[in-house]
């Protein structure tokens, strides 16, 4: 499932870079060709949305990643404590 998740993500990275390239691409034609006041404005916040996208993207992995971490480790840790549990069982076993 999580690997589902993952894909779907990709598509959308790749289909707002996609999106992102062809707007850019015409924003800086635009601009090239005619940098109004408007058009300068514009560009400007073109530019600081594509900044805060890709820093709202880093941040994203960055959490997915602790999370992924976090169950690696909560995983292990009920592993052991199984493992723990078991031996528990056995060494009242030998006792009894």
């Amino acid at each position: 499932m999580n690997n589902k998740n993952n894909n779907v993500h990709d598509i959308e990275e790749l289909t707002y870079h996609n999106n992102f390239q062809l707007c850019y691409n015409i924003l800086s034609k635009w601009y090239k060709a005619k940098p109004t006041e408007e058009m300068v404005a514009v560009h400007k916040a073109f530019t600081e949305i594509s900044i805060y996208v890709m820093s709202m993207q880093q941040r994203q992995r960055q959490y997915d990643d602790q999370i992924s971490k976090w169950r690696a480790s909560r995983n292990d840790a009920v592993l052991k404590a199984r493992e723990l549990e078991e031996e528990i069982v056995e060494l009242k076993k030998r006792i009894i």
